[in-house]
């Protein structure tokens, strides 16, 4: 038995754990120009660089999170328990 193809919104975010920017967006722009569709533009906007790229300030740099950090955020929340 073949599994289920993948939805749209999965395929992109096995692109965007990868790293694989430029990619969802290519893939994001080719089916666009096939079928203009609103729910597609939406993820078409989600996808710009600039939701990706760092926030830079003068004393202070935001990084999204990737799997690089892994084992800094696991050893960060295992300081913690819940009540």
């Amino acid at each position: 038995m073949t599994p289920p193809p993948a939805s749209p919104a999965d395929q992109l975010r096995a692109l965007r754990r990868a790293g694989r920017f430029d990619e969802a967006r290519q893939w994001i722009a080719a089916r666009l120009r096939e079928r203009p569709d609103p729910q597609l533009l939406q993820l078409g906007w989600q996808h710009e660089p600039f939701w990706w790229q760092p926030l830079e300030g003068p004393r202070v740099s935001l990084h999204r999170r990737g799997p690089d950090d892994l084992s800094l955020v696991r050893a960060c929340y295992s300081q913690f328990s819940l009540p």
